[in-house]
């Protein structure tokens, strides 16, 4: 588990850069607001920004993308109550 979150924090790191701070804040409160683990909501916005940034969308664009679509999955897997 420390190694997925090691591995994990990087991608976030190199993923968000300087806007690291805000998907950490973010993480933090996934759990509550989501019922997402804050290693599930890193991985999944990481996963999302890496796939903006493929796409050309401006880092900040892109950045609030990616948390709003993690968010949007929390609340799409809470309503079917699916993981």
């Amino acid at each position: 588990m420390a190694s997925a979150l090691e591995e994990v924090q990087n991608v976030v790191e190199v993923a968000f850069g300087s806007m690291s701070a805000e998907v950490e804040a973010f993480a933090k409160t996934a759990i509550k607001s989501y019922g997402m683990s804050e290693l599930t909501a890193k991985k999944m916005a990481s996963t999302f920004m890496a796939m903006s940034n493929g796409m050309g969308i401006v880092a900040k664009d892109g950045k609030n993308m990616s948390l709003q679509l993690t968010a949007l999955a929390g609340d799409m897997a809470s309503f079917y109550n699916v993981e």
